[in-house]
């Protein structure tokens, strides 16, 4: 099975997200798509930023949205996350609200019991719930199949580009620190602008390496890691080559 996420733009400059779903197998037959599901959660645009699945075959869905989406509340753009089965019906949906001009992009990644993880940048406060995050910054929450919340983190100044599960279901976030000066992230004094954290399911941070070159946050960067626990990192720089105080690229 293939799911692949997609958007595209109507002549009204309208975004829509939607999701479909490819099955086929090893052969020369040419794959079916089995279903389509297009959500539309604002009139000024909805894309799709992210897609994992379960074992039992259902699928959560994150991305944002653009525009007001929130009745008279000014929280007006923000993120959700929907969790379909495998047969594309809607399961449960969640929606995080912000001041954001633009949206904050929805990342999330699902470990082997159904759990799934999201993260991403706010600013101008974050609403999810019942409960607000204020300023800006980074969140990371964690959701079981059910969609109730087991944890939610927030962190000053960061946010995160990418979130990968090992098959141990421990969390990666690679990150960026949007700060001049010297940050303290889950509890961490970091110098540098970028940062790579690894978490235990229950949300405990286990380390955090901090770098001196951002993770691109224009597409190209991305995490894997292998059978083996190593971890592997591509993404853009700018400026210095120096990566660790011991590490630099020749």
């Amino acid at each position: 099975m293939i799911f692949f996420t997609h958007h595209f733009i109507l002549k009204n400059f309208i975004f829509f997200s939607f999701l479909f779903l490819i099955c086929g197998q090893i052969s020369t037959a040419q794959p079916q798509i089995d279903w389509i599901v297009q959500e539309n959660l604002s009139p000024y645009g909805t894309y799709g930023k992210s897609v994992s699945t379960n074992p039992d075959g259902s699928v959560y869905v994150s991305g944002g949205f653009i525009g007001p989406n929130h009745g008279n509340d000014s929280m007006s753009q923000g993120g959700y996350l929907i969790k379909y089965n495998s047969a594309g019906n809607l399961i449960w949906q969640k929606m995080l609200y912000t001041r954001n001009v633009g949206d904050i992009g929805v990342l999330n990644a699902a470990d082997s019991h159904g759990n799934v993880f999201i993260g991403r940048k706010y600013s101008n406060n974050l609403q999810f719930g019942d409960s607000m995050y204020y300023g800006s910054g980074m969140f990371f929450f964690k959701y079981n199949s059910a969609g109730n919340l087991m944890f939610s983190k927030g962190f000053p100044y960061a946010q995160a580009l990418k979130i990968r599960i090992d098959r141990n279901d421990n969390i990666f976030i690679a990150g960026y620190l949007n700060t001049d000066y010297t940050s303290l992230y889950d509890g961490n004094i970091l110098n540098t602008s970028s940062f790579l954290a690894k978490y235990d399911n229950g949300g405990n941070l286990l380390w955090v390496k901090d770098f001196f070159f951002p993770f691109g946050d224009y597409g190209s960067s991305d995490l894997f890691i292998d059978s083996h626990h190593n971890i592997y990192s591509a993404g853009t720089f700018t400026g210095t080559k120096q990566i660790t105080s011991s590490v630099s690229i020749t």
